[in-house]
This record gives C-alpha cells, sequence and structure tokens, in this order.
C-alpha cells in the first residue's frame, strides 16, 4: 500500500532483519533530516514489532493491529531464510512468485473500491554489515569475508573457493536496496503504473553491473588484506552461468546505487571483524 500524507504513519514488519533494519534506517535518515534527496514528508512514524509481539501468520492478531494503528504505509520485510540456494531454490522462488501474485490479485480486486495499492520489488544479492557469516550457511560474499580473514589470521598459504571462477554475479548493497524500495513505494502510482502490468507488476532492483565470481574473491581477498593464493575447485558446481536483472525500469525511474562494491564490501569487513 502506498500513500504521502505529510507525516506518514509506516509500518516495517521484519524490522530486525537485514532488509528490514536497513529500510528503517533510511527512513529516519531520508524523511526526518532529508538528506541529499528530499521529498514532501517532513517527518515519519515508525512503527515497528518482534515476532513476539505481533505473530504475522494469526489472522486475527494482524487485523487487530491494522484496526488500531491504522498505517498510511506498509514495508513487508519479513520472512523466514531458506537453506542452500543451489540447487534447493525452487521454494524461495515460488514464495516471493506467490507474494507478488498476491499483492496483484489484492490490487486487481480492491484497488479501485479500497484504494489499495500494494507495490512489490525483486531485488538481487544482496550484502551489508549485520550478514549473516555463519561458515557452513551464509551467502558468498560473507561467506568469503570470513574465509579470507581466518586464512590472514591463521597465516594460511591459500584459500580455497567453490567452483571455477567464471560465473558472473550481481551484487547490491542493502541501504540501496532500502532507498529502492522507498523510492518505489513514494512513486506517483500513474508513473508506478506506467512501469508495471496488473499481472507483471513487480519492479527489479539491481546494480546494473556484474563480475565474475574470481573478481569478486580477488577484491574480497585485497579489503581483508589476505596475502596467500587462491584456489578454485572445479569439482563444486558452478550454478548458473549469468544473474544479471534487468533493473531498466527503476533506472528510467531517478534511481541509482551509491555504494560501490569496493566500498561496500570493507563496510562489510569492517562490522566482521567487531563480531
Amino acid at each position: 500500500m502506498s500513500s504521502n500524507p505529510l507525516n506518514p504513519k509506516i509500518y516495517v514488519a521484519g524490522h530486525q532483519g537485514m532488509v528490514g533494519a536497513a529500510i528503517v534506517r533510511t527512513l529516519e535518515y531520508r524523511h526526518c533530516n532529508k538528506g541529499d534527496n528530499p521529498i514532501r514528508q517532513s517527518c515519519v512514524t515508525l512503527i515497528t514489532r518482534t515476532h513476539a509481539e505481533l505473530n504475522l501468520v494469526d489472522r486475527a492478531a494482524v487485523c487487530k493491529f491494522f484496526a488500531k494503528e491504522k498505517p498510511n504505509q506498509v514495508y513487508l520485510a519479513a520472512a523466514k531464510v531458506a537453506g542452500k540456494l543451489e540447487p534447493t531454490n525452487e521454494p524461495y522462488a515460488i514464495a516471493k512468485i506467490a507474494g507478488i501474485k498476491l499483492c496483484e490479485s489484492y490490487n486487481r480486486e480492491y484497488g479501485k473500491s479500497h484504494g489499495i495499492d500494494y507495490r512489490s520489488v525483486m531485488p538481487t544479492n544482496l550484502y551489508s554489515p549485520g550478514d549473516n557469516y555463519h561458515p557452513e550457511n551464509s551467502h558468498v560474499i560473507p561467506a568469503l569475508i570470513r574465509r579470507f580473514h581466518e586464512a590472514k589470521i591463521n597465516n594460511a598459504p591459500s584459500v580455497t573457493v567453490w567452483e571455477t571462477g567464471t560465473p558472473k554475479r550481481e551484487f547490491l548493497y542493502m541501504d540501496d536496496m532500502a532507498r529502492a524500495c522507498i523510492h518505489v513505494m513514494n512513486l506517483d502510482k500513474a508513473i508506478y503504473d506506467k512501469y508495471t502490468k496488473p499481472m507483471c507488476s513487480h519492479i527489479n532492483i539491481g546494480a546494473g553491473t556484474d563480475l565474475t565470481t574470481r573478481e569478486l574473491a580477488e577484491m574480497i581477498k585485497g579489503v581483508v588484506g589476505y596475502q596467500g593464493d587462491i584456489d578454485f575447485d572445479p569439482a563444486k558446481p558452478d550454478g548458473n552461468r549469468r544473474k544479471l536483472m534487468d533493473s531498466r525500469h527503476l533506472s528510467s525511474l531517478d534511481w541509482r546505487p551509491r555504494t560501490g562494491l569496493k566500498d561496500g564490501l570493507i563496510e562489510a569487513y569492517a562490522d566482521f571483524v567487531t563480531i
């Protein structure tokens, strides 16, 4: 849903996760402090609830919450993170598609009669401070940060990286994703409708550029300050050869990422060493 009152009341679901926390940070900075791209709102009233305070699968509790709080805008960033992405990413993809299709159905059924305006975004691979650096179930950037850091501390002669190093991947800093969500939320509805369709309503959020996993490993190695070698293990599967999103719609809507990959990696590594 989307609305533009002078002082909007905004509910962020999942505010303790990486995505939700980034949206909260960006809302506070952009609206109250104006930032470098001020918009019409002078400030916001943020509403958050922990899972213990509000179970989002409890329909009665959710209805009671919305009836009491009456938020003008809602950012739904609450989700359960799956396990490995390859080859078991199908359930994860189905869950995202189901959410988008649910929003489209509500828009078609209640858009005109009740002023419902759900908007969906599809982000590329995300990273930032506060990531999951677990040695077994983290994503590629936090996994490599941990691996290179431990190799540096232990003076290991080399670090082994899965795959051949040739697949290309796209990465976006989390706070840039949060800015994009807020940008999309505050678009005039006529503009949003111009770039979407009733049955294909989401907007991709991506950096617009990609790099090989070898280039990524070399970049993280440099950020960490590891001096040893990198060995690639071709026995491990490469996965898809390339994953670059088409983010031309978002670019046409006057949005660009602000944080370059190297700068973002520096921030992420600085966060990791404080854990």
